[in-house]
């Protein structure tokens, strides 16, 4: 973490019980800072990308497809090469399942 992070422990006092941090203190502007940013995170909602492939069968299809695969191809990126036209198929596709 860089020195001049919003955490970098040498920018708050620490606590010590018995001679182990136990705790550190935090003034009022940071932990206000620091609870935006946590209710920001865990309030976050998913990204539509990420819903659409989870509700399809075609994530799930893909791993099944790399678990079959023992060793990565030689010539993988001439046969990761896909096409316009297959790109379409798939994401007509995807939408069809919506």
């Amino acid at each position: 973490m860089a020195e001049n992070s919003l955490l970098a422990p040498d920018n708050f006092p620490v606590l010590y019980e018995n001679g182990e941090p136990t705790a550190i203190l935090v003034d009022i502007d940071t932990f206000r800072r620091l609870q935006f940013i946590l209710d920001n995170w865990l309030n976050r909602e998913a990204e539509p990308e990420d819903e659409i492939i989870a509700a399809s069968d075609w994530l799930k299809n893909v791993l099944e497809e790399l678990d079959k695969v023992s060793e990565p191809s030689v010539d993988w990126e001439k046969e990761a090469d896909v096409s316009k036209k297959e790109i379409e198929d798939l994401l007509e596709g995807l939408s069809e399942e919506l």
